[in-house]
């Protein structure tokens, strides 16, 4: 019966989802816990306008409480952390599609996506279900689209890697992706 299997596909992305949480309180210490699942948390909202670019001021509501350092300052370790655990596909700004990329990333001007398409369609909710389930890619400006193809770019650029590399997805203007391929920067649109 389809509804029993969506079920079951929703109760496994709320355990992958309870997972990450679990993964952020256990490996952080009790400030940097809140700290990095503000940044996880932020990631689904911040995709939705049509600036789909990380803004750490939109991490947190500064109005909320005073902050001693700036945003940035005080999220980035944070959002790194995020990206070395897996939980974050980071797609950086370059100043050039130039080898080696990195040397061309702009740190703080990245576009940030889940690691798990489905964990943000449950995110979402049930208007992203339906959106997609009735084909419109639009849902949300294209946000669950867009995180579909860097999950996917992100994943096949791996597994052609060696374990001691860490690949990233980093976009430049008008190209949407560029990922180094067998010692070449390979662009999409």
């Amino acid at each position: 019966m389809p509804s029993q299997s969506n079920a079951r596909a929703m109760e496994a992305l709320d355990d992958l989802l309870t997972a990450t949480l679990d993964d952020i309180n256990n490996y952080n210490d009790s400030i940097e816990t809140v700290k990095t699942k503000r940044c996880f948390e932020s990631i689904p909202s911040q995709l939705r306008g049509t600036k789909k670019k990380f803004t750490f001021s939109r991490v947190y509501d500064r109005t909320k409480e005073r902050l001693d350092l700036s945003t940035k300052q005080k999220y980035y370790d944070n959002t790194e952390w995020l990206g070395a655990a897996g939980y974050g596909i980071f797609c950086y700004l370059l100043t050039r599609p130039s080898i080696p990329l990195k040397a061309n990333k702009v740190v703080d001007q990245c576009r940030t996506y889940p690691f798990d398409t489905g964990m943000l369609v449950r995110i979402y909710g049930p208007a992203a279900r339906i959106a997609i389930f009735g084909e419109d890619y639009r849902y949300n400006q294209g946000a669950v689209t867009e995180n579909v193809v860097a999950e996917c770019l992100m994943k096949a650029v791996y597994l052609r890697l060696r374990d001691d590399l860490k690949p990233e997805c980093m976009t430049l203007e008008e190209v949407d992706y560029t990922v180094m391929s067998d010692a070449e920067g390979d662009s999409f649109e």
